[in-house]
């Protein structure tokens, strides 16, 4: 063991002169060579953290997320010098990537390690602040441009008189509306030229209105609202489940022509149900009979009336009626249970599409929609039959919309793919062609994001229904170009104002060129006369090292500041480089 120890220091002292031999090697190479080394390098020694500072600082330009996961374990280092270094330059790669806020956590990181890495942590706040106030300023000229603001109409109600506003907003008032494209209003509806509807509809339903308007500016703008008219106060719950005596009960009754929450009252139910205000009766009935339940649906000074018959029986009875909707065309499946005594039970009947196996299982495909009427047979193990007919609702085929879909570059989109028919939850997916680069389609059927390019796209979007019916459709998206209304005279007047401003940055930055030539070339006269001893320890590995890791840091620093501003590239560039070429800054040397 006395001749171990030592050997296996001198086995660590060697690995580690070669792991930087290794190092110094890959910085001399060219950049693809040097990335091969280092990758190659970091296979074999994954905890040298120094090879994953100069792979990071390497890939800053090319792979600015690949950077930032090297940066980021490098940054991890004991050694301060190392980590505070490995911050600046994840620093550099987040804000290449476009995520600010966290370039800028990074570069306080820095600071907070070495306080030469205070500008760049200025220069980041500086520019979250700027471009945050541009984000301000476009929001500002959006809002005064002519629009829709994104506010509903008022919901109107069959034989009730409607009146409500378009929400239009900014431009120049007075301004006029029309309907645009294909829209129609609903039947009993008008539009005022200054955006009023107003009359009494005659038909339920939710109608989408494409609208143009135009101020007196003579501005344009279109939009779309949807315009939803309520049918009449209504019970439509016409039959309630039967009920059993001694067996747990519940069964919920539905309403329209309410638009918000319903209050239910009952009376004369059977003994053991009670009613809640939410529209639930439940609980455990007591006796077998028929009893007829008045039921009252109120809101507001609307309200519905029904009465509805509540059959209890001492047998047995479908724990379900009506089953789950199915899909014409689509398999069906669907197993219904008994509510009656624990006892076995055995089911028989059906027709020609949908048969119903001896336990419970109703399986078929229906031929077409409507309401499908399955008559059935129950037979308990005490020797009681009973015979029902069991209801499956049958939806029709699902069908895509194929109406035109407009949306504007640079503007958030959220516009949903209109699908009728099927049976929920549905399965969307693109077909064929591509979407606008920027826009996606949801797993809700919604097309989400901010479109990039102007243009006209034909997709072929598929949709799957519950019961795997699917269908296809062309959809024309059609991406208009971002709108620029010409500057108003308070504005053009803020133009003269920024170019003189920028005039006189233009001269400030050629005094700033002027004093840095003259520098630079004082800089040249120092090396010339330092030219033979720089030769010479040029010629060691240690100081070609320090050559290719200052060109690794003057490369890092330009492709950061070829984002910035222009007129913030020179100066913040002598910030970063302790004065540009002359004198590399120590965060971009390899180590």
């Amino acid at each position: 063991m006395i001749r171990i120890i030592p050997l296996l220091l001198l086995t660590a002292l060697l690995s580690a002169v070669d792991s930087w031999d290794r190092l110094a090697e890959a910085s001399r190479k060219p950049p693809a060579e040097a990335r091969a080394a280092l990758e190659a390098q970091l296979l074999q020694e994954p905890g040298f953290l120094p090879a994953r500072f100069n792979l990071g600082t390497l890939l800053i330009e090319s792979d600015p997320a690949k950077a930032a996961e090297q940066l980021t374990l490098a940054a991890a280092s004991t050694d301060s010098a190392l980590a505070a270094d490995a911050w600046h330059n994840l620093a550099l790669a987040r804000f290449k990537q476009g995520r600010l806020e966290e370039a800028l956590a990074a570069a306080e990181k820095a600071a907070g390690l070495d306080p030469r890495a205070a500008p760049l942590r200025d220069e980041l706040r500086r520019v979250i602040l700027a471009r945050q106030d541009e984000a301000r300023r476009k929001a500002e000229e959006e809002a005064k441009k002519l629009h829709l603001d994104p506010l509903p109409l008022p919901v109107g109600r069959v034989g009730t008189p409607y009146q409500g506003k378009l929400p239009i907003a900014g431009g120049t008032p007075p301004a006029t509306a029309a309907l645009a494209g294909e829209s129609k209003l609903p039947d009993g509806i008008n539009l005022a030229p200054d955006g009023t509807f107003s009359g009494t509809p005659r038909a339920a339903g939710t109608t989408k209105l494409d609208v143009a308007l135009q101020d007196a500016a003579g501005g344009k703008a279109t939009g779309s609202v949807e315009l939803r008219i309520l049918p009449r106060p209504a019970i439509t719950t016409e039959q309630l489940p039967e009920a059993i005596v001694g067996q747990s009960y519940s069964a919920r009754l539905a309403a329209v022509g309410f638009s918000s929450a319903v209050r239910w009252e009952f009376a004369a139910l059977p003994a053991g149900l009670s009613g809640s205000a939410d529209g639930v009766i439940s609980g455990t009935p007591t006796k077998a009979g028929t009893v007829g339940v008045h039921v009252h649906a109120s809101e507001g000074e609307l309200s519905a009336n029904r009465l509805i018959d509540l059959v209890v029986s001492d047998g047995f009875a479908p724990a379900e009626d009506p089953l789950p909707p199915a899909t014409a065309t689509a398999a069906y499946q669907h197993r219904v249970t008994v509510r009656g005594p624990t006892q076995a039970y055995r089911w028989s009947g059906g027709d020609t599409a949908m048969r119903i196996a001896a336990d419970g299982t109703v399986a078929g495909t229906p031929a077409q929609a409507g309401e499908l009427k399955l008559p059935a047979t129950i037979s308990a193990a005490d020797g009681r039959s009973r015979q029902v007919v069991l209801t499956v609702p049958v939806n029709p085929l699902p069908l895509i919309g194929t109406a035109p879909v407009e949306l504007s570059v640079g503007r958030p989109a959220d516009q949903a793919v209109q699908v009728t028919g099927g049976t929920p939850p549905y399965t969307w997916s693109v077909a064929e062609g591509l979407l606008p680069s920027g826009i996606r389609l949801d797993a809700d059927g919604h097309l989400r994001g901010v479109a990039k390019d102007p243009g006209t796209s034909q997709v072929k979007i598929a949709v799957a229904d519950r019961w795997k019916a699917s269908t296809q459709a062309e959809v024309t998206i059609t991406v208009k170009p971002a709108e620029d209304p010409p500057p108003k005279q308070d504005e053009k007047q803020d133009e003269k104002q920024d170019e003189q401003q920028e005039d006189e940055q233009k001269q400030d930055e050629q005094k700033d060129q002027q004093a840095g030539q003259g520098q630079q070339k004082q800089d040249q006269q120092d090396q010339q006369q330092d030219g033979k001893s720089g030769q010479e320890q040029a010629s060691t590995p240690e100081q070609q090292q320090a050559q290719q890791a200052a060109a690794m840091n003057q490369t890092a620093a330009d492709h950061w500041l070829d984002e910035l501003p222009e007129e913030r590239r020179d100066s913040l560039r002598y910030q970063l480089l302790d004065g540009g070429a002359k004198k590399p800054n120590q965060h971009g040397k390899a180590w």
